[in-house]
């Protein structure tokens, strides 16, 4: 059978524990984004790789992106979102600071920092502080994330970091430079063969 995993020989935790070692409140989070028919698997190896496997669906919550931005503003769509649902944790996508700290004003509980540089996101980061706000939100970033930069938007001290399922074990596998002849990738998720 395929088992999928992070890490050969048992040490499935080095990803996790590296980004923590700069940041050790960050959650290490996967989107919903999986290979399709292989959803599980993926979040099996996400949580085996010391990862959470956060959102499962769009159902999950609610997640206001930049195509919804583009119909109704920031604010309305959060104050909609929240008359609508008094469970979910109401997330917002944003691309500049001062979205950022609208986003707060308005009541978001997560601010995603979509595709955003390191030096936008501590720019993000320092307006929403200024604010008094950065305590009010969970802040996630997301998009553009890769080896080369993971510990640089870690060490901003931001809450969460999600990537792809298979980015999870992407990212810690180009870290590592780790790949065995008895392991594959598909869909950029690593999978050991025995």
């Amino acid at each position: 059978s395929v088992v999928s995993s992070h890490c050969p020989h048992g040490n499935r935790h080095i990803f996790a524990d590296l980004v923590r070692s700069v940041n050790p409140a960050i959650r290490v989070a996967a989107t919903r984004k999986t290979c399709p028919g292989l959803r599980e698997l993926d979040k099996k190896a996400v949580v085996l790789g010391g990862g959470n496997p956060h959102r499962t669906n769009l159902s999950d919550g609610i997640l206001i992106k930049d195509n919804h931005l583009a119909l109704i503003s920031l604010n309305d769509s959060i104050k909609k979102a929240k008359s609508r649902s008094r469970h979910y944790k109401i997330e917002v996508e944003v691309t500049s600071a001062d979205d950022a700290v609208r986003a707060a004003h308005a009541g978001s509980d997560i601010i995603m920092f979509d595709n955003m540089s390191v030096e936008q996101v501590r720019r993000s980061l320092d307006a929403l502080r200024s604010s008094g706000l950065r305590d009010r939100v969970i802040i996630e970033i997301s998009g553009g994330i890769d080896a080369e930069n993971i510990l640089d938007y870690a060490a901003l001290g931001v809450d969460m970091i999600s990537i792809g399922a298979g980015r999870v074990t992407g990212v810690w596998c180009e870290y590592l430079g780790t790949f065995h002849s008895n392991w594959f990738i598909y869909n950029k998720t690593v999978y050991n063969t025995y």
